[in-house]
């Protein structure tokens, strides 16, 4: 498996598993990442859990980009 994540979320990555990073062979810019949802889910449970998960788990991320 391969995959082309954020350096933050690599390192998050790196200190649970063992995984080989490697440097892009080319320059990138700096993207925002957003969680978006129709308002029909609103107030759905799941929906609701799932997106306070993700916010759980990325708070250290958007935390090490502001500083």
């Amino acid at each position: 498996m391969a995959a082309i994540v954020p350096r933050p979320l690599a390192d998050a990555f790196a200190r649970n598993i063992s995984i080989a990073m490697h440097e892009l062979p080319y320059p990138t810019t700096r993207l925002e990442v957003r969680l978006l949802r129709h308002e029909r889910y609103e107030g759905d449970a799941s929906q609701d859990w799932l997106h306070d998960v993700m916010v759980r788990a990325t708070d250290h991320l958007r935390a090490n980009a502001k500083a």
